[in-house]
C-alpha cells in the first residue's frame, strides 16, 4: 500500500470516527452521577483536596494531567432551533451525553458514555444567564436552564465537570435530532439486528429481526424508551452503541467512495449544531482521531431505579472516582 492510499484510509478512518461520535450525540437525541447521596455531603468521599488539580485518593496523591483534553458532545430531544435565544429557559433535555477524551501522552482515544437520568448538581440560570441558584435533577435538566444555545451547553458542561468531581471538560458539542435521520440517510441506512420490540413506535422494528434503519425508524431506534425493553435509559444505551458501531462502517465506505461526503455531511449537521470550538480546533481534534485507534466506549456503572416521577441513574461512586482518575489524572 503506497503511502498516499496509507494516508487517505486513514483518514477516512479519522473522520468515520469523528462523524460516528457526533452522529450518537446527534442520534441519542439523537445524533443523544449520583453526585451526593445526600445533600450536603461531599462527592469526593474517599478524595481530599482543594482544587480537583491536585486530590488524595486511597492514600495517594495524584495531579491533573496537561495531556489530555476533552470535548462533550451532546445530543438534545429536540428538532429544531426555534425558541427564541432571548429566553432564561427552554425545553431541550440533554438526552445523550458523551464525552471524548484525547489522551495526548499515549495517543489514545476514550469515549465515556454518560446516563442521562444521573442525578446530580446543577446551577439554575437567571435572567441574565448567571446562576442564581443549584438544584439536584437528572443530568439532562441542565441543558434546559438558559436560551437552549451556548449558555444551556455551558451550563451542561459544567454539570457533568461538577458530576467527574469537577474535573475540567475544554469544549462542548451539541446537535439536535434533526440530524439523525439526515446523516442516517447519507449512508443508505444503517443494517443491525433489533434489540428490542418497539410496538407501536414502529410495527417494523421486531425484536431478533435484521432491518436496515431508514429515517425515522434509526431516530426511534436510538430515541424510543417508553414502551420498549425495561424502559430504562440504560437499555437504550445498549441500542445507542451498537447503533454507532453499525454506522461506524457505513460513514467509512461513504468517505472512502465519494471525496465529498464529509464536507456535505459537514454542512448538513452545521445546521443543528452549536459548539464552542473553532474551525481550527475540531481540525486539530479530527487530525489526532485520525492518527490515533479509537479505544472502547467506557460505561459509568450503577443503578437505575424509579424517583417520585421519572427514572433516576445513581453511580458506583468509588468505580467512578477510579475511572475518572485514570482518564484524567496520573500520581504526584
Amino acid at each position: 500500500m503506497n503511502e498516499r492510499k496509507a494516508s487517505r484510509l486513514k483518514l477516512v478512518r479519522s473522520c468515520a470516527i469523528i462523524a460516528g461520535a457526533l452522529v450518537v450525540i446527534i442520534v441519542a437525541l439523537l445524533l443523544l452521577r449520583a453526585w451526593e447521596k445526600q445533600q450536603g455531603k461531599s462527592l469526593w468521599q474517599g478524595f481530599e483536596g482543594e482544587t480537583a488539580q491536585t486530590i488524595r485518593y486511597d492514600g495517594q496523591w495524584y495531579v491533573l494531567r496537561d495531556d489530555v483534553e476533552s470535548v462533550l458532545v451532546i445530543g438534545l430531544d429536540k428538532f429544531d432551533n426555534t425558541q427564541s435565544l432571548d429566553s432564561y429557559n427552554n425545553d431541550k433535555q440533554a438526552d445523550f451525553l458523551s464525552l471524548i477524551v484525547l489522551d495526548k501522552d499515549n495517543d489514545k482515544v476514550t469515549t465515556l458514555h454518560i446516563n442521562r437520568d444521573t442525578m446530580a448538581q446543577m446551577n439554575i440560570l437567571g435572567l441574565d444567564g448567571n446562576a442564581v441558584g443549584t438544584k439536584k435533577a437528572q443530568l439532562a435538566l441542565s441543558h434546559t436552564y438558559g436560551s437552549g444555545g451556548k449558555d444551556s451547553c455551558k451550563n451542561t458542561l459544567d454539570a457533568v465537570s461538577n458530576f467527574l468531581y469537577q474535573t475540567p471538560i475544554d469544549h462542548y458539542v451539541s446537535l439536535t435530532m434533526d440530524a439523525v435521520a439526515e446523516l442516517n440517510d447519507m449512508v443508505g441506512g444503517v443494517t443491525l439486528t433489533v434489540l428490542d420490540d418497539f410496538g407501536a413506535h414502529h410495527e417494523s422494528l421486531v425484536k431478533g429481526s435484521e432491518v436496515t434503519l431508514r429515517g425515522s425508524q434509526a431516530l426511534t431506534y436510538v430515541r424510543a424508551r417508553s414502551g420498549v425493553a425495561d424502559e430504562t435509559n440504560e437499555s437504550r444505551m445498549k441500542r445507542q452503541r451498537q447503533y454507532l458501531d453499525a454506522l461506524y462502517s457505513k460513514v467509512a465506505d461513504s468517505v472512502e467512495k465519494d471525496e465529498e461526503f464529509i464536507s456535505t455531511a459537514g454542512l448538513k449537521l452545521a445546521e443543528h449544531m452549536v459548539s464552542d470550538c473553532t474551525v481550527h480546533q475540531l481540525e486539530r481534534i479530527a487530525e489526532f482521531v485520525s492518527e490515533n485507534d479509537a479505544g472502547e466506549i467506557l460505561e459509568i456503572k450503577g443503578e437505575s431505579k424509579k424517583g417520585e416521577q421519572f427514572m433516576e441513574f445513581y453511580p458506583d461512586e468509588d468505580a467512578l472516582q477510579k475511572q475518572i482518575i485514570e482518564l484524567f489524572y496520573e500520581p504526584k
